[in-house]
């Protein structure tokens, strides 16, 4: 087998450059700080673009992706929206037995979000076996509904939210907080793009 030498095609290289690109903004530069350029590559070793490329053909999967979450019709604006996914302290579960941990938490959100300014939802999403639930709890209004048995967690989470959005929408309510205890959920949500209504 021949190595490859560092003189590679323009084509080959804008492919390479593109994929470090949407990894790029996919990881955003975490992955990168660490990444080393495969120099060394065989020229007959596929690369991950070649190999994606190929099992999108095979199992005709479409190359236009959908959003995994579109709100529509949202009449408050979402630019005023927060994320956070650290306590004020530092925690670990591992530190302390599950009723303590559950009980500094909710003092942390009592301070951090007191009731009396915002309304608490909490949301649940979970597929597990043939149990597919969503559900959604606050002091003024509660719901739930079964979703597709081959639903993934990370979907019912999404799910789980926009029905909460849908819901909240209804409502006069200008403060309010959502509850998730997905960290890919709160990332996803927290990238979507501020509503123009």
């Amino acid at each position: 087998m021949q190595m490859q030498t560092k003189i590679e095609s323009p084509s080959h290289r804008r492919k390479i450059d593109a994929l470090k690109l949407v990894e790029n903004l996919k990881r955003r530069r975490d992955f990168w700080m660490t990444y080393s350029p495969a120099v060394h590559w065989l020229k007959s070793q596929p690369t991950f673009l070649q190999v994606t490329t190929g099992l999108s053909t095979i199992f005709d999967i479409p190359t236009k992706r959908q959003p995994l979450l579109v709100i529509k019709n949202f009449c408050r604006h979402l630019n005023l929206a927060r994320c956070n996914l650290d306590f004020i302290l530092p925690l670990s579960k591992k530190n302390y037995i599950e009723t303590e941990f559950k009980m500094v938490t909710l003092v942390i959100i009592d301070e951090r979000f007191p009731e009396r300014h915002s309304l608490h939802v909490y949301t649940q999403g979970s597929a597990t076996g043939a149990h597919t639930n969503l559900g959604v709890y606050s002091r003024q209004f509660s719901l739930s509904r079964a979703i597709d048995k081959h639903c993934t967690n990370f979907n019912g989470e999404l799910d789980t939210v926009h029905m909460t959005l849908t819901e909240i929408a209804k409502r006069k309510e200008q403060n309010f907080v959502i509850f998730i205890d997905s960290q890919a959920t709160i990332r996803v949500i927290s990238s979507v793009m501020p509503s123009e209504k």
